[in-house]
């Protein structure tokens, strides 16, 4: 893994620097304080740090060979099947659910249910999904402007 985790580090930072080199390019809209560059730009410059981290920890924790009946039922072929399609199942029913629910209700059950599918515990992840969903609310149906389905609940702002 020491190798495949240097590997993914690195590309990650390519990937983040390459990011950034091509959001530059992008024109400037004329009367906007804010143009196409700037979320490409932060999405790149939240990656290389992200590989720095990846690169420094490849092979701080030396793997556990499990061999056999030795390895638990979490990782057992039917559940690596059952995690690969979760995701997508979670992004289908977040978009059939958003417009009856409103994004404040689909929003906060899919960054649960993925917090929880991902092995969190739920006394984190009520409050991570409550957090998230109103900073995600707020950034993107205020300061940007979003339209985001109301539904069933909208915030007072």
């Amino acid at each position: 893994m020491l190798n495949a985790d240097r590997i993914g580090g690195l590309l990650l930072s390519g990937l983040g620097i390459a990011c950034i080199a091509a959001s530059i390019q992008l024109p400037r809209i004329p009367g906007q304080p804010v143009g196409p560059a700037v979320f490409p730009i932060v999405v790149g410059v939240a990656l290389c740090p992200c590989a720095v981290l990846i690169l420094l920890s490849a092979g701080a924790v030396p793997e556990e060979e499990m061999i056999g009946d030795d390895l638990p039922a979490q990782y057992s072929p039917a559940m690596a099947a059952l995690r690969l399609l979760l995701p997508p199942v979670i992004l289908v029913l977040y978009v059939l659910a958003i417009e009856p629910l409103g994004f404040l209700i689909a929003g906060f059950s899919v960054i649960m249910a993925t917090a929880v599918l991902l092995g969190g515990r739920m006394i984190y992840a009520v409050p991570l999904a409550a957090v998230m969903t109103v900073a995600i609310h707020s950034v993107f149906g205020t300061l940007l402007r979003v339209p985001l389905p109301d539904g069933l609940l909208a915030l007072p702002w």
